[in-house]
């Protein structure tokens, strides 16, 4: 009877015991080398891999992560465990986790003037190892307003695997199927070729012109090589709203004009993928 007894308070105060013995940076293992392939739908169902490819320290102790040879770095993660993303562009207006952060706990981003919150810890299964699970929800509103406040996107954070689970207003979401963190394989690891640059190719998108603008404004990049490029526009909330050019470019001086009427002031994000890297402007359009 004892024994049966010491087994359900077992059982019962497992699910508490991992989440208390979670070191916070476990949520977000970020060794160079790390990689996680995830299955991405976005109206079908699309294939998506990225790896932490280097990191550097700053003075204040904080780490910058970048990952698939980007020149600048997706994530900051300074000494108290918080979790920047796109420091280069928002510095620390995008806390995008909180990792020591409890159910319950909120906190405001000015960057795209929403509240983020932990809605809920939780402990299931990853790849057959039983682990806790902070899930994260952002939204226009505090989560303590009421009515409850429209959620524009969640992400789930697994002890020890990273970012499992994201979905996001209004229709597609990302979903682990493997991954590889600290030498260990999980799951299902596709391989793919990929055309990557050890040492990406340095080329340059110069700012646009006029800056502020209304409606049109002009883009302008050099490429030393021919390429494959991609040049987008992004808003504050990290979608796309336009492609201006898709495909090879031969080397030179290229300059494009973008139009966006029909698009509401604000700032916008013009981002130039070539030779394995990424380089962004920031643009100003005012109506």
């Amino acid at each position: 009877m004892k024994n049966i007894l010491l087994e359900c308070v077992i059982i019962f105060c497992l699910p508490f015991y991992i989440s208390f013995a979670q070191e916070p940076l476990s949520y977000f293992p970020h060794s160079v080398g790390n990689r996680w392939d995830y299955n991405y739908w976005n109206g079908n169902t699309q294939f998506y891999t990225t790896t932490v490819t280097r990191d550097s320290l700053s003075q204040d102790g904080s780490k910058y992560l970048f990952y698939d040879n980007e020149n600048e770095p997706r994530y900051k993660v300074d000494s108290s465990y918080n979790v920047f993303r796109s420091p280069y562009i928002h510095g620390n207006d995008y806390l995008i986790y909180k990792l020591y952060a409890d159910s319950g706990d909120a906190w405001f981003n000015p960057a795209f003037a929403e509240w983020a919150w932990v809605a809920r810890i939780d402990t299931d299964y990853v790849f057959s190892n039983l682990t806790t699970i902070k899930v994260y929800q952002y939204g226009p509103a505090h989560p303590d307003s009421t009515p409850f406040p429209y959620i524009l996107r969640e992400r789930w954070l697994a002890s020890g695997f990273g970012l499992i689970y994201e979905w996001e207003e209004p229709w597609y979401f990302y979903s682990l199927k493997g991954c590889i963190v600290e030498g260990d394989t999980f799951g299902i690891i596709t391989n793919v070729e990929l055309k990557v640059y050890e040492n990406p190719i340095d080329f340059v998108i110069k700012q646009n012109y006029p800056n502020p603008f209304n409606p049109s404004t002009t883009i302008e990049f050099i490429l030393p090589e021919e390429a494959e490029i991609n040049l987008s526009i992004y808003d504050m909330l990290g979608r796309q709203v336009s492609i201006i050019y898709e495909g090879i470019k031969e080397a030179g001086n290229h300059r494009y004009y973008w139009n966006a009427s029909g698009l509401s002031s604000g700032i916008y994000f013009c981002r130039l993928n070539a030779y394995g890297g990424l380089k962004t402007i920031k643009m100003l359009l005012t109506k």
